[in-house]
């Protein structure tokens, strides 16, 4: 091309750009095409299969099945839990919300009509509202969506905390069996994150507690909370990597003839049940969570008595390898010693 003229030169760099867009046209559309033949066959969009979405009864927005809940929390927890809603959780709603906007403010009218201006009125849905106000849904669900998200957790300042380490960055507390590491939402408290949140705020410090893990609610032991979320996810990350180490005591019924047992069993979830946290031990072809325990006798031989009868109890320590819900008492019961405490 060097050894030709300008005139030929500039037609060949024509003739090389036109291919050159030709080609990428071509490429284009053959993804255009194949995108379209994907989507056609397997009956969906990429925002999903919309037959399995259907629209909120407060919003109109389209959720799917398994979102719904989730969904539910931050756009209609009247509609949630109406029993709640009534026995306190709309108290708690109102008394933050008024401290968020100006009364006078449009935000302010718009969640008074939504959730009532004191408790036992009647709330109006997230169109209604909308409509009222002269304003879009789309609008009035990210006002509703934004106030909620930001309501703080409840703290429960009489409720007793045992603190077993406590630096500026993590705290350490003892959580006694049968109270939750956190609530169901934040509009209840009576668990523990909710504890660590008063004793945080007796200290004078203004931040919310973040669990670094959980324990099952009938489980006993130490249970840590990372005071910044930069703490919280270093935390985390040491759990991940396996870097820390768990141990249980477990009191068992039975008497077992082994010093030590290493048991593999995978864990799935049960279905068709109330609770979602329920769990079971796979059945043979069926996949699920892998799960490792080794469980060592610590002592044997303690006199117990359930429903009046006198049996055998032995205490273990069981160290899981994986954070399984459920995981210690699955294995502790398929080694045939089920759990006593």
């Amino acid at each position: 091309i060097r050894r030709c003229t300008p005139r030929v030169q500039s037609r060949v760099g024509l003739a090389v750009l036109r291919s050159m867009l030709l080609h990428l046209l071509c490429c284009m559309w053959l993804l255009f095409a194949c995108s379209a033949i994907t989507m056609s066959a397997t009956g969906g969009s990429r925002r999903g299969d919309l037959s399995e979405r259907a629209p909120c009864v407060c919003c109109g927005e389209p959720v799917r099945v398994s979102r719904r809940r989730q969904h539910g929390a931050f756009c209609c927890p009247d509609l949630l839990d109406p029993s709640g809603w009534q026995q306190g959780d709309q108290r708690v709603v109102l008394s933050a919300l008024r401290a968020m906007h100006r009364p006078s403010s449009a935000e302010a009218r718009l969640l008074r009509m939504r959730f009532g201006n004191q408790e036992g009125d009647a709330c109006m849905s997230t169109i209604d509202a909308a409509r009222s106000m002269g304003w879009s849904v789309r609008r009035a669900r990210a006002v509703v969506a934004g106030a909620l998200h930001a309501l703080p957790p409840i703290a429960d300042h009489e409720a007793p905390l045992q603190v077993l380490l406590e630096d500026e960055a993590l705290i350490a507390v003892s959580k006694p069996a049968g109270v939750p590491c956190t609530p169901p939402h934040r509009l209840r408290g009576g668990s523990m994150l909710s504890r660590v949140l008063a004793h945080l705020e007796r200290g004078g410090l203004r931040t919310v507690p973040h669990p670094v893990h959980r324990l099952d609610f009938n489980t006993s032991g130490v249970l840590l909370f990372g005071k910044t979320a930069y703490a919280a996810k270093q935390l985390m990350q040491q759990f991940e990597q396996r870097s820390v180490r768990k141990a249980y005591a477990a009191i068992c019924l039975g008497s077992p003839t082994w010093e030590q047992l290493d048991m593999h069993a995978a864990i799935c979830r049960c279905d068709h049940t109330a609770r979602r946290c329920e769990r079971r031990l796979c059945a043979k072809g069926e996949e699920g969570a892998q799960a490792s325990t080794r469980l060592k006798v610590f002592s044997r031989g303690h006199q117990a008595e359930i429903g009046g009868e006198k049996t055998v109890a032995s205490m273990l320590l069981a160290a899981p390898t994986h954070g399984r819900t459920h995981q210690v008492r699955l294995h502790c019961s398929a080694a045939g010693l089920p759990l006593l405490g």
